[in-house]
């Protein structure tokens, strides 16, 4: 794995999938609107949903996920 790191997506801030879920909505509706929504949703589910969709996992080390959404333990393509 050390030498397809870029292949990869590391977030080492991200430890439930209440906190996916922020970073996600921070990235799709920028920071101003993320903020303003975060009241009005459901964070872990949406967060468990990301997670589910992108095939990643959370660790003590943070969350990861490969960039071309396959599992983490499925072979790569090459």
């Amino acid at each position: 794995m050390t030498g397809h790191l870029d292949e990869y997506s590391f977030e080492p801030e991200i430890h439930s999938p209440r906190e996916l879920a922020r970073d996600e909505l921070s990235v799709i509706a920028g920071e101003k609107e993320g903020k303003l929504l975060l009241p009005h949703l459901d964070l872990d589910a949406y967060g468990r949903d990301v997670m589910r969709r992108d095939n990643g996992v959370l660790g003590d080390y943070g969350y990861l996920a490969r960039l071309d959404g396959q599992p983490i333990q499925a072979p790569r393509q090459e």
